[in-house]
């Protein structure tokens, strides 16, 4: 006969039991299921084998020192750019921008166009997206703010991505 003090203890070894029998199965990720985060996290990811600077809001420069970035969003107008070695974050005003790619998570790419500019750029599902421009120099640039990359040139940049993110092994 069980006793009324001992209704409690039985309802959460019953939970228990029946939390380990059905649960695993649903609260873990397949390994298939983890591959596509792992991808997308990647393609995150940019490189650099010298120091960018970009314009600062107060007019002058920030310096993001040659490496291995993740490039991401931070709010309407600002990219955050993260080293992987100590995570140290820049952020970096940026314009936004749209795009014609179909993208089901986030894509960064870095470019450096014909001229003397660099361009980091976060490609967001929807068509939209965020691009900063800097320079591999200090010296400020006068005139007219840099140009943001043709579409063309962000399709191109994209693909190139992709490409080499689908070799590697």
């Amino acid at each position: 006969m069980i006793r009324a003090n001992e209704v409690p203890m039985i309802r959460w070894l019953l939970v228990g039991i029946i939390s380990f029998l059905v649960l695993p199965g649903s609260l873990c990720l397949a390994k298939t299921d983890l591959v596509p985060l792992l991808e997308a996290e990647d393609l995150e990811l940019i490189s650099f084998e010298q120091s960018i600077f970009f314009p600062s809001p107060d007019g002058s420069k920030s310096a993001a020192p040659a490496g291995l970035y993740r490039l991401g969003l931070d709010g309407e107008n600002s990219l955050r750019l993260t080293r992987q070695t100590d995570k140290e974050i820049l952020f970096i005003p940026a314009k936004r921008r749209k795009h014609k790619d179909q993208v089901t998570s986030p894509v960064a790419l870095f470019v450096v166009d014909d001229t003397k500019y660099v361009h980091l750029v976060l490609l967001l599902p929807g068509g939209k997206g965020l691009e900063a421009v800097g320079t591999y120099t200090q010296a400020r640039t006068r005139g007219l703010s840099p140009p943001l990359l043709s579409s063309t040139d962000l399709h191109d940049a994209l693909v190139r991505k992709l490409d080499a993110h689908n070799k590697t092994p």
